[in-house]
């Protein structure tokens, strides 16, 4: 229910570097999983039960597609 559900769920604008990101917060009673544990959750729960309380689905999250890039990359530079 906790990740089901818009009722727990926050996103803020945060910005780093000149650029503003999303940032999760899922509130329950005390305590708040935000930030990268958010994210990770937040692609989860839409990946597997083909729900997402955000705005924009996390899969358009341009940081994915930077994030892809740059393990690509890496997988065509051959180690040293």
């Amino acid at each position: 229910e906790l990740f089901l559900s818009e009722k727990h769920f926050e996103v803020k604008e945060w910005k780093h570097k000149d650029k503003t990101y999303p940032v999760y917060f899922y509130n329950f009673n005390d305590h708040i999983i935000w930030g990268a544990t958010a994210f990770i959750i937040n692609r989860f729960v839409d990946l597997v039960f083909g729900y997402n309380p955000a705005p924009r689905a996390v899969a358009e999250d341009p940081r994915n597609e930077q994030y892809l890039d740059e393990n690509n990359l890496r997988k065509r530079i051959p180690d040293s």
